[in-house]
């Protein structure tokens, strides 16, 4: 009796895992299942590239106090000592503005769009 109710296609989705797992052969990946994949795939991204922007700004960072603080200045080449001072404030303006545009750079490696091009986007701008 139990097996024949099985067979039987009204109780087909409540026959357990296994007649499930039969029925999910040809299904394609849900909505739900490819987003949550993007969104760990973009958070990812995400970290990793502020790993790499946080160490990038320490590395700068560090450089501009060993030009401030004369680390090893023994050892400079005489072109380092004569424009210290520019490479100090080039460096310092270069964190700065890495760190002011972190959000952005950040977001656009996350989630980056597609362009349209040629063959993209037929009303477009034409390429002769």
């Amino acid at each position: 009796m139990i097996l024949k109710a099985r067979s039987d296609p009204i109780f087909s989705s409540f026959s357990g895992t296994q007649a499930h797992a039969e029925n999910l052969g040809g299904i394609k990946m849900s909505k739900m299942g490819k987003h949550h994949k993007d969104r760990e795939g973009r958070e990812r991204v995400a970290r990793s590239v502020k790993r790499r922007l946080t160490l990038l700004i320490a590395l700068l960072l560090a450089i501009v106090l060993i030009l401030t603080f004369r680390v090893g200045d023994a050892w400079w080449p005489v072109w380092l000592i004569e424009y210290q001072t520019l490479l100090r404030g080039v460096i310092l303006f270069t964190a700065v503005l890495l760190l002011l545009l972190s959000p952005v750079i950040v977001e656009a490696n996350s989630n980056p769009r597609a362009l349209s091009g040629p063959g993209k986007n037929p009303e477009g701008p034409m390429i002769n």
